[in-house]
């Protein structure tokens, strides 16, 4: 490829860029009914798009494996959030909403390193199931088996369409073969990710110009000058917004490389003070932030006091929020930065977060803010798994909260008998208890002790434990037959086993063909774009439904063939013809029963 590098402008005075990002802004609600929350979105796809580097076979298994435990500490550490524990990171998501997008990103580190090593146990050992995220180790396991078997038809055995997608990607990066990306589909937005992942690893930029759309060979140039470290290619990048391209090109090369001198060739100054920030942090050389003046060289400070993890570098701050930087630093050690924080209000906040954080329980008995303390005691306890911090808390139903949520995080049962409430009979006390038990300790016995309840609750505690174990047997534990149908329809979606759906009602319960048996077949059959799932549909009407769904899927006109209403036939005909849509039948999953 050609360089053609451009002239560069005189640097002018530094300015300050935006003000640092808050890493954390508010509470949620009790473990218990966050755990119900997560159930209602448990099967939306996970839509991760990975890259990592190629497998690395000439290591010993030893050294394999040392490496892979500081690389999996490394994952658990993104995002400047000091947190070791996959069950910990899940408590502490929520608590402070902003963990489900740490989790999301330890979530694509975890997944990039077990394709690396094509090792699916750091799948189920590591990844995090969460509502933003609820298939990731499904996801993973099926991305990395199939690449351990080292061919494309593995790959395209995957049931779904994105998982495929993203194993062929890594298989034709790790075989640097450009004719395994031609196995994606042409329309589908993993096939330029597939040329620049290839493109990258040759380090080819010929292969960029395969590509027809602008912005996609802009990609892939830009993959191959950050893979090779060479900053000249970064002036190459001409596509849309070109300058803060290459400029953030030329940074990322700077902090890879510890190299101050290319942060003077980027023009914009708030990117060029990102740059220095990006190589102090990464050379672990605060010093360069003295280059900058003023609120720019006090932002830098503010980075490299949380990257360092040094309080020093907070006081350092002069005109900027010396405040953020204790709190935020207080995040990822310990609560005592809190203490440089003379507004009391403001230092019983940051305690507190720092707390539930670091579990570092006994310093919310320092906290000097009532509310605070009191928040404090009911959030750390499940972290903990303490019930002493719940017996501190002074609301009767705000302890009830923390003693469910202690509970459904050491899976002990007995925690419950701590919940007691004058004048409310004992069932309305434990019930919440008792289902947040039985979903994370997968025990459906626990839904028993539900039996004097009101059916719904139980069904509820049946539900939410069938959906997450995607077992049949005990959806028809349920009692009431809409719900029952639900949970089905949810088992046989995610396990795509076309068997569940005989277990369901014919015709629907109430009226509602979403949830019914043939409705179940059909979105079998659409998820998997497979018309000989159709066939065995028992009901005729049924069959003809998914015989038209998958015509119009495969935009395939022979299908309507097989539908033995003449009407329906025809009207299918026109339908693929002129691109019609599907024609009936909600494939989305339950969002009613909650």
């Amino acid at each position: 490829m050609e360089i053609q590098p451009n002239n560069q402008p005189d640097i002018q005075q530094p300015v300050l860029p935006s003000s640092p990002k808050r890493i954390h802004k508010g509470l949620l609600a009790i473990i218990i009914l966050a755990l119900i929350a997560g159930i209602v979105s448990y099967f939306t796809l996970l839509k991760n798009k990975t890259n990592s580097e190629p497998h690395n076979t000439t290591q010993s298994n030893s050294t394999l494996k040392t490496e892979m435990v500081k690389e999996v500490e490394r994952c658990y550490s993104l995002n400047a959030m000091d947190v070791k524990n996959k069950s910990d990171i899940t408590l502490a998501s929520v608590v402070i909403p902003e963990y489900e997008d740490v989790i999301i990103l330890q979530n694509d580190c975890l997944q990039k390193l077990a394709i690396n090593e094509r090792d699916a146990t750091i799948c189920d050992k590591y990844l995090t199931d969460s509502s933003k995220n609820p298939t990731a180790r499904r996801n993973c396991n099926y991305i990395v088996s199939a690449l351990a078997k080292g061919d494309s038809n593995s790959c395209k055995n995957i049931p779904f369409v994105e998982q495929q997608e993203v194993c062929l990607i890594e298989l034709a990066k790790s075989k640097k073969d450009i004719n395994i990306c031609n196995l994606i589909s042409p329309a589908s937005k993993f096939i330029s990710a597939c040329y620049t992942e290839i493109a990258s690893a040759k380090q080819d930029g010929s292969l960029c110009n395969k590509l027809s759309n602008q912005e996609d060979k802009a990609n892939c140039i830009e993959g191959i000058a950050k893979a090779s470290l060479e900053p000249d290619l970064c002036y190459n990048i001409t596509s849309g917004w070109s300058r803060a391209r290459q400029e953030d090109c030329l940074a990322t090369i700077a902090a890879q490389t510890k190299n101050f001198e290319l942060c003077k060739k980027i023009s914009e100054y708030e990117h060029q003070n990102e740059c220095v920030l990006r190589v102090a942090k990464n050379s672990a050389t605060p010093f360069a932030c003295d280059s900058l003046t003023n609120a720019a060289r006090d932002y830098c400070y503010y980075g490299v006091a949380v990257a360092l993890k040094n309080v020093e570098f907070c006081k350092k701050i002069k005109q900027g929020n010396q405040i953020d930087c204790y709190s935020d630093l207080a995040l990822i050690t310990d609560p005592s930065p809190c203490n440089s924080i003379t507004d009391e209000t403001r230092k019983s906040y940051c305690m507190y977060r720092s707390i539930i954080v670091t579990k570092k329980a006994e310093a919310c008995n320092s906290i000097t803010n009532i509310d605070s303390q009191q928040k404090c005691y009911k959030e750390v306890a499940p972290i903990v798994k303490e019930v002493k911090w719940c017996d501190k808390v002074t609301d009767n139903w705000e302890r009830k909260g923390c003693y469910d949520s202690v509970a459904v995080a050491s899976k002990d049962i007995s925690i419950c008998d701590n919940i007691k409430i004058p004048g409310i009979v004992e069932e309305d006390q434990k019930g919440e208890c008792y289902m947040g038990i039985a979903h994370v300790a997968e025990d459906a016995a626990t839904c028993e002790r539900l039996g004097k309840l009101a059916s719904t609750l139980k069904d509820l505690c049946y539900y939410s434990l069938a959906t997450k174990k995607a077992d049949k047997d005990v959806c028809e534990k349920m009692g009431e037959a809409r719900t029952r149908n639900m949970c089905l329809f949810e088992v046989a979606q995610t396990t795509q086993n076309t068997s569940v759906c005989n277990a369901m009602s014919k015709s629907g319960v109430g009226g509602d063909q979403t949830y019914s048996q043939g409705n179940c077949y059909t979105c079998i059959a659409r998820s998997q774009a497979n018309v000989e799932i159709c066939k065995v549909i028992p009901d005729a009407y049924d069959r003809n439904d998914c015989y038209y769904n998958l015509a119009a899927i495969r935009n395939n006109a022979s299908i309507c063939e097989s539908i033995t209403n003449e009407s329906s036939k025809q009207e299918c005909q026109v339908n693929v013809k002129n691109g019609g849509d599907f024609l009936i039948g909600s494939c989305s999953q339950s969002s009613g029963f909650f």
